[in-house]
């Protein structure tokens, strides 16, 4: 088994992880999409700037990934606000070709705006709205590592990842919608479980 395939495979597992079981490992999840983010952050800054030199990727990682555990843990409102950002990006694909060129610069606003919505929306009605970003992000990070795999994209590759994200939506767009559906069914029903009092 290659790197290429292992990663691909944790970040199936990863997105499994937050469609079904998003809300109740919210906290935990944050952290480990952070310390992800920072990781892909660094792999472009590294690669972009500095010929790919490890020694400053794994010093923007790991600055990077700290500064994602310290707004997990002291400014979570910020942590579910770009939750609901990312949210919001994901979607964004789908509901800017309604209103103007997806080309155009008026795409990118209203991609932009959509997005901070969402984010605000996130923090306002945390609960329910958290299971439904939870198990529509953790879908989309599902198929599109799926189709990596089938295409063998590299993970880390912004360009590469935007291909896999796009032929996703366009190809794969039913189970995703699918498969987020299922996983807010499953968020709730663990949610009511869980709050059900105990039978003597």
């Amino acid at each position: 088994m290659n790197v290429e395939l292992l990663q691909h495979i944790v970040f199936i597992c990863f997105g499994a992880v937050y469609c079904f079981f998003g809300y109740r490992f919210l906290k935990m999840l944050l952290a480990v999409g952070g310390v992800v983010a920072g990781v892909a952050l660094a792999n472009l800054i590294a690669s972009a700037y500095f010929q790919g030199n490890v020694v400053v990727f794994l010093i923007i990682a790991l600055l990077a990934s700290l500064i994602a555990g310290v707004i997990v843990r002291f400014v979570l409102n910020l942590a579910i606000w770009c939750v609901g950002f990312v949210f919001g990006t994901c979607l964004a694909p789908l509901i800017v070709p309604l209103l103007a060129d997806p080309e155009s610069l008026a795409s990118v606003v209203i991609a932009v705006l959509f997005a901070t919505v969402t984010g605000l929306l996130a923090v306002m009605m945390q609960r329910p709205l958290l299971i439904i970003v939870t198990a529509t992000i953790g879908s989309f990070v599902v198929m599109t590592a799926i189709q990596m795999i089938g295409t063998c994209h590299h993970l880390f590759n912004v360009e590469e990842l935007q291909s896999a994200y796009d032929a996703a939506v366009e190809r794969t767009w039913w189970v995703i919608v699918l498969l987020a559906v299922v996983g807010v069914i499953c968020q709730f029903q663990t949610k009511k479980r869980t709050k059900a009092p105990r039978e003597d």
